[in-house]
């Protein structure tokens, strides 16, 4: 059902909104409620601050739209209250694979120099 809910809710983004303050957005997962009444929706946004703020508002605004056109494209017993999460674990692991990065360059730059100096010898 939380799959169900996905692409569903993906579906109304892409097609039914047309907000363009809504960024690049992408559904990373749906966790139900046990009684299906509720939904935590989780959100990532391509962009900067400004952008994930300005569509954290549209999401938050078109929270009774959305439900409405889930209510009408789904067969469900319940439409569910909908809440809209950021999830950060992208820009958590950027920032670690940067970080990688950062120290596989310092390593491959102190290489290099121990590779130089070990030749003036």
């Amino acid at each position: 059902m939380e799959h169900l809910l996905l692409e569903s809710i993906s579906d109304i983004l892409s097609g039914d909104i047309s907000d363009p303050r809504l960024g690049l957005v992408s559904l990373t997962g749906v966790e139900l409620s046990p009684d299906a009444k509720f939904a935590k929706v989780f959100y990532t946004v391509l962009g900067n601050d400004s952008e994930k703020k300005s569509t954290e508002i549209v999401l938050t605004r078109a929270i009774s739209f959305i439900q409405h056109q889930l209510a009408e494209k789904t067969v469900l017993r319940y439409t569910p209250h909908l809440r809209f999460l950021y999830d950060s674990s992208m820009d958590k692991g950027f920032r670690i694979e940067e970080k990688l990065k950062n120290l596989k360059d310092i390593d491959e730059g102190n290489s290099v120099e121990n590779n130089q100096s070990d030749s003036d010898d």
